[in-house]
């Protein structure tokens, strides 16, 4: 955290983000050995392959509530920053790799690529604010 306290918002963010990571490991192993073992076929598939996104969907969403929430103005502007570093980073891969597909005839980004982006750009910006923001000891 970038100052000596989290907020209250900051707190439940994180605790809500455990559960949601959770709830994703928990679903994306789960539909995986489902898939694998059982083999379903049409709506099934279909189903246990769209499920283990909600949780992600779900924290993406919880990432809206938390900056609606968040009263410290400042800590709201370094996360907005953060997102958008996220989203940037992805979009700037994404449309890279669609020229290398269209024009190189490359094959497609490895599966999850676009969302390690944009958790990973989230991550190093994070990781830039906290070295460029920290508060200076008062001992």
């Amino acid at each position: 955290m970038l100052c000596r306290g989290k907020s209250k918002a900051r707190k439940r963010y994180e605790r809500d983000v455990v559960k949601f990571m959770a709830a994703y490991v928990v679903v994306v192993f789960g539909s995986a050995w489902l898939v694998k073992v059982e083999r379903p076929e049409h709506l099934y598939l279909y189903f246990w392959s769209v499920l283990p996104a909600l949780p992600i969907i779900g924290l993406i969403l919880r990432m809206a509530r938390y900056l609606r929430e968040e009263t410290d103005e400042f800590q709201r502007l370094l996360r907005m920053q953060t997102i958008l570093a996220g989203a940037g980073a992805m979009l700037a891969v994404s449309v890279v790799a669609d020229f290398l597909r269209s024009f190189a005839h490359t094959g497609d980004l490895p599966p999850f690529t676009l969302f390690l982006v944009f958790a990973g750009a989230m991550g190093l910006t994070e990781l830039v604010q906290w070295t460029r923001n920290r508060v200076q000891s008062d001992e």
